[in-house]
């Protein structure tokens, strides 16, 4: 039976890039050492005497484990005096906690409302988490015209997570009229933004001619910035156009070289694709020992075909 190469489908590449954290904060195991007690003390006294700031100052000291004290739930208390001194910064740190359930019960009803009020004391990057939550009705009703408005916002204000997610919606049409042209434009900020799943998506426009000029020097080029970023989905899809010849000539070993990035970062339909490289010898010597090893790494990262390989090429 002949071996084919395995391509992600429009789904799956669609469910993994909606796959984005809200970037909030995140539990450290141990405590460093920080300020003295004293210093902490004073920065609660400053808080008591109504100054906001201090208050969020002495939230994230307690946060951090400063001194080495960590309280999480004291944490959120001066949180909220924070935010209630309209301090957005001691909004967008109390939101950070219901999200993720830290000190408080987690509530993300509660972290979009927290998460909004930063967001218009101009913390762009709450605009971005809030506009998230709306679109993917997380803790409040599904309101895309909101997720547009939230992650304009923090797009204009060069959040590079508010582009990407903008250009999602413009790709998918929710929320806005469907416009790949849009799409480009805000994907291009958030690219040069340094937002790696921006570039992927732009150079998939390129790649297809949507919204766009169809241009396969500068998809691959994307593709390439893309991967060598944090975004493994790029380098899964130059294996496939070195593999495939789509755009380029064919180079299997590059594409195994792709495909093996990928697999490393655990996309499992890549670690197939280089296993087949390697056990057919496709540009290169025939190497069963290490498709072998490819297969039971796409196996653990429960891609079916390359369990099935596995067994088969296994002794």
């Amino acid at each position: 039976m002949p071996i084919s190469l395995q391509v992600l489908s429009r789904s799956a590449v669609v469910a993994l890039l909606l796959g984005v954290p809200l970037g909030v904060a995140s539990m450290v195991a141990q405590v460093p050492p920080g300020p003295s007690k004293s210093n902490m003390v004073e920065g609660q006294a400053a808080c008591d005497l109504g100054d906001a700031r201090a208050c969020t100052k002495a939230g994230l000291t307690l946060r951090d484990g400063e001194g080495g004290v960590r309280d999480y739930g004291l944490a959120a208390k001066f949180f909220q005096k924070g935010c209630d001194g309209s301090d957005g910064s001691g909004c967008f740190e109390l939101a950070n906690l219901y999200f993720d359930g830290n000190g408080v019960d987690k509530d993300h009803s509660r972290s979009a409302a927290f998460y909004e009020k930063a967001c218009a004391a101009n913390l762009y990057e709450a605009c971005s988490n809030a506009g998230l939550q709306y679109e993917d009705a997380d803790g409040v009703a599904l309101n895309g015209s909101e997720a547009v408005r939230l992650l304009s916002k923090a797009c204009d204000h060069d959040v590079p997570t508010g582009c990407y997610n903008l250009g999602l919606l413009y790709a998918e049409g929710k929320g806005v009229k469907r416009d790949n042209v849009q799409a480009a434009a805000v994907y291009r900020k958030g690219c040069d933004l340094g937002e790696s799943s921006s570039c992927l998506n732009l150079g998939t426009l390129y790649f297809h001619g949507s919204g766009v000029e169809k241009d396969m020097a500068k998809a691959i080029e994307l593709m390439r910035k893309a991967c060598a970023g944090d975004e493994p989905l790029a380098c899964s899809g130059l294996g496939h156009v070195y593999g495939r010849g789509e755009g380029a000539p064919v180079d299997y070993l590059l594409a195994a070289d792709f495909w093996q990035q990928a697999c490393d970062r655990r996309i499992g339909e890549a670690c197939y694709n280089a296993g087949v490289v390697y056990e057919r010898g496709l540009g290169t010597n025939k190497d069963k020992a290490h498709a072998l090893k490819l297969y039971e790494e796409g196996c653990l990262l429960q891609d079916a075909s390359s369990c099935r390989r596995s067994r088969h090429v296994r002794p």
